[in-house]
């Protein structure tokens, strides 16, 4: 009977966005591609995987998880919004490589 309630809890999208945020780092990023490959239920995506393999890790996972959290938990976007906002601010300084937003926006939409 427990095993029935640890997958209700996988399943409960509130229970899910926290587990991504627990992922985020003082500075803003997120470096933990399996797990939130597992949360946000890509644990399949070869494209992903070669996308993730072309760039920086953590620049790579933090834009993983922003996009993740608007397009699968928006109507949860008052307990995300800090997160995706300091996130924001982590990547803004760093080299994001062109077209890396559009080609993770292509998976969500596969």
């Amino acid at each position: 009977m427990q095993q029935d309630s640890g997958n209700k809890k996988d399943d409960d999208p509130m229970n899910n966005v926290l587990q991504l945020i627990s992922l985020q780092t003082a500075e803003g990023s997120f470096d933990e591609f399996s797990q939130i490959q597992e949360i946000l239920k890509l644990d399949k995506s070869e494209k992903l995987q070669l996308i993730a393999e072309e760039v920086d890790s953590k620049i790579f996972c933090t834009l993983l998880v922003i996009i993740g959290l608007e397009k699968k938990f928006c109507d949860l976007k008052s307990c995300w919004e800090l997160v995706v906002e300091k996130a924001n601010n982590y990547l803004s300084k760093q080299a994001v490589p062109q077209g890396l937003s559009e080609k993770i926006h292509k998976v969500f939409e596969e």
